[in-house]
């Protein structure tokens, strides 16, 4: 695991500001989940990262939607990547 700080990790603190949010929903995490990624250097390692986010912040808040998407997210890095239709 990478050892960077969280706030190097979310350098314009999208993932905090969310957290601080107590009237934040899904969709509105969602957009900022997103935002947070296309900010993201590209070297990062993309599952490592959601996990120190979601190790930092989700004892804490186990209920907020950010949580809950950073754990689809993950549950999503975990699978297997398959392609559907037909294969050349």
């Amino acid at each position: 695991m990478s050892h960077d700080r969280i706030s190097d990790l979310d350098p314009r603190g999208l993932i905090k500001d969310a957290y601080a949010m107590s009237t934040i929903g899904k969709a509105e995490c969602r957009s900022v989940f997103l935002d947070w990624i296309m900010g993201l250097d590209q070297t990062n390692d993309l599952p490592d990262v959601m996990l120190r986010m979601r190790s930092h912040y989700g004892e804490t808040y186990p209920n907020h939607p950010m949580t809950l998407l950073l754990d689809e997210g993950l549950n999503m890095s975990a699978r297997p990547n398959r392609r559907r239709g037909r294969t050349r």
